[in-house]
């Protein structure tokens, strides 16, 4: 003999379904807390190589900038009779005149946190360049340093440039 089973309503059915179903759906607090716990750890660790990437990227950019106004400094010389490329320690800038005087580019290093540094004891470096696009300077090395990166550059007593 069967005993018969009582079939739940529908209205008792339905409640239930749906308030299963809207608890699966979200998250609870402690699974969101440690989320976020997991999240600041893993920020926590790629932060600081992130900084150091940053600089490199600054320094480097800096380097190419700068050799880029002596490139255009030697061609500037060749059309105008001459250029010099002016380095100022204190300011931590870089300027560009031409021949007559007039500024032909300036790039402000102290702007992007860039120290700039060179052998020699005064604040300022001018390099020149004649008429032929020759350098009419002893070779200098400018370093640049931000943080945990450094890039040099070589301009050598022909005007020529080189980046390390």
């Amino acid at each position: 003999m069967t005993i018969p089973s009582r079939a739940p309503t529908s209205s008792t059915s339905a409640s239930s379904d749906s308030l299963g179903a809207r608890a699966r759906r979200g998250a609870t607090l402690s699974e969101l807390t440690v989320l976020l716990v997991v999240i600041g750890v893993i920020l926590g660790l790629a932060l600081p190589g992130g900084r150091g990437l940053l600089d490199r990227i600054a320094v480097t950019a800096a380097r190419e900038e700068i050799a880029g106004l002596a490139h255009r400094a030697r061609a500037i010389a060749t059309a105008s009779g001459g250029a010099t490329l002016w380095v100022d320690l204190e300011a931590e800038s870089v300027t560009l005149t031409a021949g007559d005087g007039v500024t032909r580019g300036r790039l402000l290093l102290a702007d992007r946190g860039i120290d700039v540094s060179t052998s020699g004891s005064s604040d300022v470096v001018a390099m020149t360049w004649n008429a032929l696009g020759w350098g009419v300077v002893a070779s200098r090395t400018l370093v640049l340093r931000r943080g945990s990166g450094e890039a040099r550059i070589v301009v050598s007593s022909r005007g020529r440039v080189r980046r390390r």
